[in-house]
């Protein structure tokens, strides 16, 4: 593929925030397992022996920069079980089932955070100010090939492993320590929807973090209760409890996003349409 020498090497770019990143672990002295991420892979899926994985496409940038709307989930840390010590390369992730092959297309959802991801994706993807398919109606065969082929993004607010859960004041330490390196990653993927998923019992500490670093998301109505929009930008950012949160029911996470999304485009039907053709 020969790139337009126009175009942003999102990829590249993001790579080299991780490796900056890395290193001043690496120059504290952290001894800790750091988990890349950013533009989801878009490549050919192979058995890794325990999980199905993407691999990388050589069009995972223009995938990116030519996406309709660019759609980023900011979640807390990587679950690396109790001693934090399993770790991996995020953009790696594929949601199907281990013991199915590839081409059924069948949803590994025995844990919270695999089944919202990919309803919560779908349900954004497909939603428009004409339509939204309830959680009850979910294709869900068709919403893990939407998984595999429509470019998105993830980034861990903390990229050292953490385990089942990540306290709030843990978080907040992350962003805190490496603000300047999570800002440069945010901002140089440029996103059109931001889907944050840090909310507490009293704020969305990872909502609170765009504000507080170049954003100005407002909160628009009690009808689109967990949006916030910023105006200047045309973006729009979602405030969402952690997709692995297992005290809330998976079909509330999915309710809780893709409604107020799809009052948002009814009284917005531009926003859709206003960023790439």
């Amino acid at each position: 593929m020969i790139m337009n020498s126009a175009m942003k090497n999102f990829v590249e770019e993001n790579e080299r925030v991780l490796e900056k990143w890395e290193q001043e672990y690496i120059n504290r002295g952290y001894d800790v397992y750091f988990t890349p991420d950013g533009i989801m892979y878009r490549g050919n899926i192979k058995w890794d022996g325990k999980n199905w994985r993407h691999l990388p496409s050589e069009k995972d940038n223009e995938l990116w920069a030519n996406a309709p709307l660019r759609i980023l989930f900011l979640t807390k840390d990587q679950n690396g079980g109790e001693n934090h010590d399993d770790c991996w390369d995020v953009r790696a992730d594929a949601y199907h089932r281990p013991d199915s092959e590839v081409e059924e297309n069948l949803l590994y959802k025995q844990y919270a955070f695999n089944n919202n991801i990919v309803k919560v994706l779908y349900g954004l993807v497909t939603t428009t100010p004409q339509c939204m398919i309830g959680y009850m109606d979910i294709d869900e065969r068709e919403a893990v090939r939407i998984s595999d082929v429509f470019p998105f993004a993830r980034i861990n607010c903390k990229k050292e492993t953490g385990g089942p859960s990540c306290p709030d004041e843990v978080l907040a330490n992350a962003l805190a320590e490496f603000s300047s390196f999570l800002e440069e990653q945010i901002h140089l993927l440029d996103a059109d929807i931001f889907i944050c998923c840090g909310s507490g019992d009293y704020e969305n500490k990872i909502l609170n973090f765009l504000n507080e670093h170049g954003y100005n998301f407002k909160y628009l109505n009690d009808d689109c209760y967990s949006i916030y929009y910023d105006e200047e930008k045309n973006k729009i950012a979602i405030d969402s409890y952690h997709l692995s949160n297992f005290t809330i029911s998976r079909q509330s996470i999915y309710e809780d996003i893709v409604v107020p999304y799809y009052k948002f485009l009814q009284a917005h039907p531009e926003f859709i349409n206003s960023h790439r053709k």
